[in-house]
């Protein structure tokens, strides 16, 4: 839903942009999350139960696994893209800016993007290294983005009222004008 908020009000350029910046801002911490458990502190200090499972419990929690990282950021990318390009194009289909419109081209550009997202993040990290079929991944994909479109059907409201207060108190003007200058 913020990507849709993001694109509508600002564009794709710019909502893509700032999926990338927070995908940078992810990896960093997942680094320092990496370098957290490889620093030699005693984690079961804190706990009175077994010290091995308290040490691996949060190895396993703060280090992550790293193909998940990749299938999620390869994921990320593409389905941001997607979505705010989709986005974009179906709300110039429209001539009036209304619900309707931002209904549609939220929905169509989530269903899609987030069919991809998952359909790239399944098969990198369950087909590719848990030996799922690609039957499987299709239906975890399908599944997923079905229900990822009910979310934004339910939220859609709000995130159109948002979106017509960032017109009306002129949210981001300055950024707008500088794109627009700048293009």
């Amino acid at each position: 839903m913020c990507m849709d908020m993001l694109t509508k009000r600002f564009g794709a350029k710019a909502a893509v942009k700032l999926t990338i910046v927070s995908m940078i801002f992810n990896l960093c911490w997942c680094a320092i999350s990496y370098l957290i458990t490889h620093i030699g502190l005693n984690w079961s200090a804190f706990y009175t139960y077994n010290k091995d499972v308290a040490n691996m419990a949060v190895n396993d929690t703060l280090g992550g696994t790293w193909y998940i990282l990749l299938a999620s950021t390869i994921a990320l990318i593409v389905a941001a893209i997607v979505n705010a390009v989709i986005n974009q194009a179906v709300g110039k289909l429209f001539k009036k800016d209304n619900f309707t419109a931002y209904a549609a081209r939220s929905w169509i550009s989530t269903f899609v993007a987030q069919f991809l997202d998952n359909l790239v993040f399944a098969s990198i990290a369950f087909f590719a290294f848990f030996g799922w079929t690609f039957t499987q991944v299709l239906i975890y994909a399908v599944l997923l983005a079905t229900l990822e479109v009910v979310m934004e059907a339910v939220f859609s409201p709000i995130g159109y009222k948002v979106c017509k207060m960032w017109d009306r108190k002129n949210i981001g003007n300055e950024y707008l004008e500088w794109a627009a200058n700048n293009r």
